[in-house]
């Protein structure tokens, strides 16, 4: 049984406790914001060019490196400290590098509206039928992207930044179909999205771009791919979309499985008979479709 001593310290301990996890979410927006900056001064690169372990003086002398403001107090006997990539940090470099979809997350465009999420979050369902963002810069993310060069830009860079599978419908530059093209030759591989994608496309062999909408019509195909598409609508949206997929995929024989979670609903919704969810890699799955 424990004492009053030892159920004093413990409560006590509860309480710091507590204290702390309300420190930590108040204030854990300025580690995201700090590694907003790293990116922001490729930081991780210039350790990468420089061998992989540099110190602060080195790191700033990096060429298109801005030099950092930095203070550290040590004694004499201290030597300059010396930083190396860490297993995330390698992430950010190579031409696998995540840094175009991570800087796309931390992009004021994207992270501004949270600010109104609570006012969004006041709205009766279906909050007026507006996005927290769309609430927040009075326009859809689709009419921003399209109408700023610079965010149209780092949005495509962002989509294709860990592509390694095809994407077939909105598929923006087509990176991942150039690369099935590419391995796959008998593979004939298209890219569907709308017109001012297409226009700023890139010319490539093996791969085809077609101007169009996903929620008029998908061209016939054995198998569509969407990737970083349907989370962006809601439920009728992703019914629309999945039902002109089934519509471009060839009929088969399969018998309907029992439905589950959400996503169940609206691929069932769409007319397809099963699916199966993957998790690839974090948030992440593959979702594969069978009509």
């Amino acid at each position: 049984m424990e004492s009053i001593q030892e159920q004093h310290c413990t409560n006590q301990q509860a309480m710091l406790d507590a204290q702390l996890e309300l420190w930590h979410s108040s204030i854990a927006f300025i580690k995201s914001m700090a590694f907003k900056s790293a990116l922001e001064l490729n930081i991780a690169d210039a350790i990468h060019l420089l061998g992989g372990t540099a110190t602060l003086a080195q790191i700033s002398t990096r060429p298109g490196s801005t030099r950092p403001r930095y203070h550290a107090s040590k004694s004499a006997d201290d030597g300059d400290h010396v930083y190396g990539l860490t297993p995330a940090s390698r992430l950010l470099v190579g031409t696998l590098s995540l840094t175009p979809i991570l800087s796309l997350f931390l992009n004021n465009i994207f992270v501004s509206p949270f600010f109104d999420l609570g006012t969004w979050l006041q709205h009766e369902l279906p909050a007026a039928d507006l996005t927290l963002f769309e609430m927040s810069h009075r326009k859809a993310v689709w009419d921003v992207v399209g109408h700023d060069a610079s965010m149209s830009l780092l949005f495509n860079t962002g989509m294709v930044a860990d592509t390694h599978s095809l994407i077939d419908v909105a598929g923006g530059h087509g990176a991942a179909a150039q690369a099935i093209a590419k391995a796959f030759p008998h593979i004939e591989c298209s890219v569907l999205d709308l017109a001012h994608v297409v226009a700023s496309a890139p010319a490539c062999t093996g791969l085809n771009y077609i101007v169009g909408d996903m929620f008029e019509s998908i061209p016939p195909a054995n198998a569509v791919f969407l990737k970083w598409v349907i989370h962006d609508w809601d439920d009728p949206q992703c019914v629309t979309i999945l039902k002109n997929c089934k519509k471009a995929i060839p009929p088969r024989d399969v018998g309907e499985k029992e439905m589950r979670q959400e996503w169940g609903k609206i691929i069932y919704e769409a007319g397809f008979i099963d699916y199966k969810i993957t998790p690839i890699l974090g948030l992440r799955s593959f979702i594969e479709l069978y009509p």
